[in-house]
């Protein structure tokens, strides 16, 4: 739908757009979810992933299985947090792996997908049903990426310009080498 216009591309527009069918694919996650809902989505209604397909071997991994990782880790600062807000911490951790209200909090209240086995509730949008189904029948792979801070706004842009038009594919490769050059 932006492929004239990469640039001018407006997130909102585009869940409206899946919604209304106008476009069969939007590359995104689950947290995509309420902007689909807003645009008039319904739970019963049948939004999943579909693998990247990388290749022609119907036997690779990535192209059987979908790319599913955490977005957040939680952490527990050891070296400037009092052991009393350390304790706290530990405590609200071990509310919301634990205990019941803290278990449905995460699923119902915060529109999470369980991240603890223990946890008995499912999540109940389409998009974050099927990750968890994905998940729990072994059909989904992690493969986390930990960059800078400003990976998305730096490449984002050397993307932007790319898709636009503005830069040629080796212009584009130049950037991202250079970038990843900057950060040794």
């Amino acid at each position: 739908m932006a492929r004239k216009d990469p640039l001018g591309a407006d997130y909102d527009e585009m869940a409206i757009d899946l919604v209304d069918g106008k476009t069969a694919f939007w590359f995104n996650g689950n947290w995509a979810w309420p902007n689909l809902s807003e645009a008039g989505a319904e739970n019963s209604d049948a939004y999943g992933f579909l693998p990247y397909f990388l290749n022609n071997d119907p036997e690779d991994f990535a192209n059987r299985e979908i790319q599913a990782s955490p977005s957040k880790q939680i952490m527990i600062d050891g070296r400037v947090v009092s052991d009393q807000e350390r304790t706290a911490a530990r405590e609200f951790l071990n509310w919301i792996v634990f205990s019941e209200i803290g278990q449905q909090m995460i699923v119902k209240t915060c529109n999470l997908i369980p991240p603890f086995q223990n946890n008995p509730y499912e999540p109940a949008d389409p998009l974050s049903r099927d990750i968890y189904n994905r998940v729990h029948e072994e059909r989904a792979f992690n493969a986390s990426a930990i960059v800078p801070n400003d990976h998305w706004a730096v490449l984002g842009a050397s993307m932007q310009k790319y898709l636009a038009g503005r830069s040629s594919r080796e212009e584009l490769i130049q950037s991202i080498e250079n970038y990843w050059e900057e950060q040794r």
